[in-house]
């Protein structure tokens, strides 16, 4: 048997396996990373082949204990006594956090929480899987108990962090308290949810999660009509990737233009252009203020009297930081939670980042600020006070349509 070997994106953690290649990207199953041809992108962030170096895997030795919700998890042995770092979130930023830990050192025991299952997914391909009828366990990258295993962890699943006491070093949760000697927030954002009127109102599903990915699967099925709130990041990616596979898409928002806040207008008029080419309906300066139960499915009605029919409406219309853990905790708060350039929080030994974060008073949602976050505060949290900096950091936008780079402004 041939031995496979597995590739990792410094940017974004994508993960190329030689075993099952990247079919969708035109790289057929067991293609040895030195026949992937040069010009070849990662799927998720667009850097090349040079970008990437290869992961490999070492197993630590374990014991298996239950918690309280009886659900398994790995405990390395070495990490039993010692008050842990605890991470609360097991999404990108926690995970990529402990990845810059276990650079430092192998043997700090960290704990992560987390109130879903750990497994770790790419959260960018929620938005352009679709077309390429990707289900929803086709997107996870690592179970729980393989990262535990890989990168000596204890890993909490279905855990749910309601206090930090930071005078006594314990947090909080169902059945207890755990010991810690630092804390670092990682809990992400939430979807923003406008009030909209109307009986049918419930119907409207956000996707911002692997279940909230395959709920969405489902409710396309056997339907044709999408209407989605919101023209940016996501709402575009998701126009361009559900009219690929023959959705008729109506995409409405109140801004002038789609992109608004990231792109300058002779590009958001291309992108359009691309659009309407490829099929999208793309309605500007209206928003939807009402959805009823039609006769044919839901019908939306816009704020100046127009109505759409439609099978399914998804909002996209942003996120919001996770914040009620620190607001439960006395930590200070804006738009995120607020740290300074060393990522700590209103609290000594208390910590944030990634999308929950607002640093020195930016919140940036992205993929490469978090890389920068997480190998500063691992720096911090291990051997020495690092403060974060950016440099020039551009954002993908994964429509095929019109791929496009930008930079944000800070």
């Amino acid at each position: 048997m041939p031995e496979f070997r597995t590739w990792e994106c410094q940017i974004c953690n994508w993960i190329y396996d030689e075993e099952k290649g990247c079919p969708e990207e035109g790289i057929a199953s067991g293609t040895r990373w030195e026949d992937v041809p040069d010009d070849w992108s990662c799927p998720e962030c667009g850097v090349g082949k040079e970008d990437f170096e290869m992961e490999l895997v070492n197993v630590a030795t374990v014991e298996v204990v239950t918690n309280s919700n009886n659900a398994e998890y790995p405990i390395p042995k070495s990490n039993t006594y010692a008050a842990p770092i605890v991470i609360i979130g097991s999404g990108f930023a926690g995970y990529q956090l402990v990845k810059e830990i276990r650079k430092l050192d192998t043997n700090t025991p960290i704990s992560m929480y987390t109130h879903d299952d750990g497994a770790y997914y790419s959260k960018p391909k929620l938005s352009n899987s679709i077309s390429q009828d990707v289900k929803g366990h086709q997107l996870v990258i690592s179970t729980a108990e393989e990262l535990a295993l890989k990168f000596n962890i204890s890993i909490y699943p279905f855990s749910n962090v309601s206090g930090i006491d930071n005078s006594e070093k314990f947090i909080t949760l169902e059945g207890g308290s755990r010991p810690f000697s630092k804390v670092v927030l990682a809990t992400g954002a939430k979807c923003k949810t406008i009030p909209v009127a109307g009986n049918a109102s419930g119907e409207v599903i956000q996707v911002n999660s692997l279940f909230d990915y395959i709920k969405f699967r489902t409710l396309l099925a056997n339907k044709k009509r999408v209407l989605i709130m919101g023209a940016g990041l996501i709402g575009c990616e998701f126009s361009d990737d559900l009219t690929s596979t023959g959705y008729h898409v109506t995409l409405v928002d109140p801004a002038p233009a789609l992109l608004s806040s990231l792109i300058p207008a002779q590009v958001s008029n291309q992108l359009q252009e691309k659009f309407v080419e490829k099929g999208v309906n793309c309605i500007t300066e209206r928003h939807v203020s009402e959805i009823s139960y039609g006769i044919e499915g839901i019908l939306a009605k816009l704020n100046d009297g127009t109505s759409l029919e439609t099978d399914v409406v998804l909002s996209a219309v942003g996120i919001e930081p996770n914040i009620l853990l620190a607001q439960s905790s006395g930590l200070a708060y804006g738009i995120g939670i607020q740290v300074d350039s060393h990522l700590q929080t209103s609290q000594k030994d208390i910590f944030a980042l990634g999308d929950c974060a607002e640093v020195n008073g930016s919140h940036l949602p992205y993929i490469a600020p978090i890389m920068h976050q997480t190998a500063a505060l691992a720096k911090t949290l291990i051997s020495e006070a690092s403060p974060v900096k950016y440099p020039v950091m551009p954002v993908v936008v994964k429509t095929q349509s019109l791929p496009i780079n930008c930079v944000p402004i800070r």
